[in-house]
């Protein structure tokens, strides 16, 4: 299994793996959990997924996908939007507000991860993206990753050995339940494997 890091225009190459991580987001949050979400064309997307902005963590073996998230830095600007957190800490988009009792952070300091997706019942690669997620986030210098997800996932990182720490309650909606919280990143061995990044 291999993990790429890509964004537009530098991973182009691999950008078949990108569409293939969206039509994995459209199976798993459209058909599975049934949210009212965009798609077009076999894919989920919405405003986060922006070129120029938006890298993808995918775990695959060859061009099988089997899991993959979206990283945003926490000072992006997205036409009216920023990153999800904040944006429903704001007001913006239909999210809970109070996922966050105090404001986020809008620095290049932070990034954002949401929308992780994965093959059902394939742990390893879940925890093979938030590694290198974190890896690639300590080669970016990045203070702390923002996560958007369900408190399973909170609880799989944590006991996988990261630091969490919830920016507020657990919240929720008609898609269920969510939690937004921080994984402070610490500066790694620069001399050990970091995933590909194109």
């Amino acid at each position: 299994m291999e993990v790429s890091v890509l964004k537009l225009p530098s991973g182009l190459a691999r950008w078949h793996l990108v569409r293939s991580y969206l039509v994995l987001r459209r199976e798993i949050f459209i058909e599975q959990k049934e949210w009212d979400l965009n798609q077009y064309e076999g894919v989920e997307y919405e405003q986060y997924d922006t070129v120029g902005y938006s890298y993808y963590v995918i775990a695959h073996e060859n061009d099988k996908v089997l899991a993959g998230c979206r990283l945003i830095r926490c000072d992006s600007k997205i036409g009216t939007y920023t990153y999800m957190i904040k944006d429903a800490y704001d007001g913006i988009i239909d999210l809970p507000p109070e996922m966050c009792t105090e404001p986020p952070p809008e620095d290049k300091h932070h990034w954002e991860l949401t929308r992780l997706a994965a093959v059902k019942g394939n742990r390893k690669a879940t925890l093979s993206v938030m590694k290198a997620c974190y890896s690639f986030l300590a080669a970016m210098q990045a203070q702390g990753c923002l996560c958007l997800s369900s408190p399973v996932v909170e609880r799989l990182a944590k006991i996988s050995g990261y630091e969490t720490q919830p920016l507020g309650p657990v919240c929720g909606n008609e898609d269920g339940k969510f939690l937004a919280f921080n994984i402070p990143v610490k500066p790694l061995d620069f001399d050990s494997v970091f995933p590909h990044i194109a």
